[in-house]
């Protein structure tokens, strides 16, 4: 017999197959209930990872709407920065247990939830951090498609370079026990040519950077060709130093007509290993 967590988190798992992430807030409220979690808030963080954004539609203990918390100076964001589970008590019941859990992709910080429950001990953590795991999967697979979950988690508008070259990026953290990448581009919203790629064969880590001249839409575009053309003669197990001549060669044929070999404003630069 499947216990009560185990429901809980089945009944969320089937429920959101055919749901997108405007339901999500609702649909975790929902199953949490049958977890012993009387209320739920979930925080995702922005692009700069600055502060935690509530998904839209939920509400506090107090029904007022949940407002948007900075991750250097707030419980919440304690426990997204140390990655671990952070105990204080609902500022509505002071007898009532709130826990703040990362909302973890692997090594990739997603954001937190904040649980409310009847009791504090291993099992409710355990159950909470079970939660809190299964959502976390649930924003990363809804949230590519999701022009709602985009529009929350910017400040302000990016560029079209910045919109691009975002689309075509992989996690800014990966681990296994043998490597850690970590990244960041800055500024994040205007972007012009600078990128990064990398990627795991077996046990050898593929890691890019590239930094197009310019801080235009040209250089984002030949930033992005550059990218795609690396990725595609990588898999294709082409070596390191034929893998930049392709990328030089694919940058010259999107060139202007016209154009001398280096004179397009999104001539590039890319260095692997």
């Amino acid at each position: 017999m499947r216990s009560d967590g185990e429901r809980a988190l089945g009944g969320l798992l089937a429920a959101m197959h055919l749901r997108g992430m405007e339901d999500l807030p609702r649909e975790v409220a929902e199953h949490a209930r049958a977890a012993g979690f009387s209320h739920v808030m979930i925080y995702v963080t922005d692009l700069q990872q600055q502060l935690l954004v509530p998904l839209p539609g939920q509400r506090d203990a107090a029904g007022e709407p949940l407002e948007t918390l900075r991750i250097d100076a707030t419980l919440p964001g304690r426990a997204f920065r140390a990655v671990s589970v952070v105990r204080t008590r609902s500022p509505q019941d002071e007898g009532t247990p709130l826990l703040w859990v990362p909302l973890l992709d692997g090594t990739e910080r997603i954001g937190v939830i904040g649980l409310a429950a009847p009791q504090d001990g291993k099992l409710t953590e355990t159950r909470a951090k079970d939660l809190a795991s299964l959502v976390a999967v649930m924003v990363i697979s809804k949230r590519p498609h999701s022009d709602s979950f985009a529009r929350l988690v910017r400040a302000r508008p990016l560029t079209l370079s910045a919109e691009v070259l975002w689309n075509l990026l992989p996690p800014g953290t990966f681990a296994n026990d043998d490597v850690v990448v970590s990244t960041a581009l800055e500024p994040a919203y205007e972007m012009g040519g600078d990128a990064f790629d990398y990627a795991l064969d077996g046990t050898t880590l593929h890691v890019s950077i590239f930094d197009a001249m310019g801080h235009d839409t040209s250089a984002g575009l030949t930033a992005s060709i550059a990218m795609a053309a690396s990725r595609n003669n990588r898999i294709h197990g082409m070596e390191l130093a034929a893998i930049g001549e392709a990328i030089d060669a694919a940058i010259r044929r999107s060139s202007p007509a016209g154009s001398p070999p280096g004179s397009w404003p999104g001539s590039t630069c890319a260095r692997g290993c």
